[in-house]
C-alpha cells in the first residue's frame, strides 16, 4: 500500500490519527535493543493529526531509525512534539546526539542516493528520499532543521487542516 501511494497509483486519504498511538508503532517498529532510547517530549495539547497513517509511520521510521544508527549506543533519541500557528501545524522533531552530518551531504541530503558514511551502516540512500516524498504527499514537510557536532533535528510537519 505505501509502494503504490509513493509512485502515485494510489489516492491518498487523510484521516484524524490519534499522534501518541502513531508514535508508539514506529517505536515498536524499531529493534528491540533501540526501543527504550525513544524519548517523548509533548510541547502540544494536539491529540490527533490529519495525515495517511502508512505515510506518516513510514516517514517517521526511516528518520527515527537513522538518528538512532547515528547515534552511540544507549544514548536517547527525543521526538518532540510541538505545535505552530503560522502557518497551522505539529512538528514531530527526532533529535539525535551522533556526530552530525557533514556539510557535503547536507546539500543533497533529501536525494535519491544521498548517503553518509559506510560506519554508520548507511544503505541505499532512499530513506530521506522515500521519508519527505511521504511527508510531501499528505501536504507535509520533512527539513533538515540543524546538524552540528552535538547532534541533528530533523522536523517532520504536518499541516493542520
Amino acid at each position: 500500500a505505501e509502494a503504490s501511494l509513493l509512485v502515485g497509483t494510489a489516492e491518498v486519504e487523510l484521516a484524524d490519527v490519534d499522534l501518541d498511538m502513531l508514535l508508539a508503532i514506529v517505536t515498536a517498529d524499531m529493534p528491540a535493543p533501540d526501543r527504550s532510547r525513544v524519548a517523548v517530549r509533548r510541547d502540544t495539547a494536539v491529540r490527533t493529526v490529519w495525515v495517511e497513517a502508512s505515510l506518516l509511520r513510514l516517514a517517521l521510521r526511516n528518520v527515527l531509525a537513522n538518528a538512532l544508527a547515528a547515534s552511540a549506543p544507549g544514548t536517547p533519541v527525543t521526538l518532540h512534539l510541538s505545535d505552530t500557528e503560522h502557518p497551522s501545524a505539529v512538528h514531530i522533531d527526532v533529535v539525535d546526539h551522533g556526530p552530525g552530518i557533514p556539510p557535503a551531504l547536507q546539500a543533497r541530503l533529501f536525494q535519491r542516493g544521498a548517503r553518509g558514511s559506510r560506519k554508520h551502516g548507511a544503505g541505499h540512500g532512499l530513506g530521506l528520499f522515500i521519508a519527505r516524498r511521504a511527508m510531501e504527499l499528505q501536504g507535509g514537510h520533512l527539513e533538515l532543521v540543524r546538524s552540528d557536532a552535538t547532534g541533528t533535528c530533523m522536523r517532520l510537519q504536518i499541516r493542520e487542516p
